[in-house]
């Protein structure tokens, strides 16, 4: 609960706590609080992209789909390859869908 209280501060001072909660370490609740938490706070921080593209191959299902809903979030271009991959090989179909659904997402948003 504090970590989604303070991903509405939208602080990006608050980046390096946030990062803190995304690793194995922790519960998945809090993995994923942590990581809407740093998208709202510092969405251009490089880290962010990185860790969200690790974390898309993550263990747990759930910060897998949440990495990737995050990821394609941020539009970046070159996210694109990493999705498609996802989305037509991985043997998970919800992750694959999401992955598909992000791909989507990015494309829009680069056709504007």
């Amino acid at each position: 609960g504090a970590l989604l209280g303070l991903s509405e501060l939208r602080d990006p001072s608050l980046a390096p706590t946030f990062e803190k909660f995304v690793t194995v370490g922790y519960v998945q609740d809090v993995r994923s609080a942590a990581l809407t938490g740093w998208v709202r706070a510092a969405p251009d921080d490089p880290k962010l992209a990185a860790a969200l593209r690790t974390l898309a191959r993550d263990r747990n299902r759930h910060i897998r789909e949440t990495a990737l809903e995050r990821l394609a979030s941020l539009h970046h271009a070159t996210d694109a390859i990493l999705l498609r991959t996802l989305a037509e090989s991985d043997p998970d179909p919800n992750v694959a869908a999401i992955a598909k659904e992000g791909l989507e997402e990015i494309g829009s948003f680069l056709k504007k």
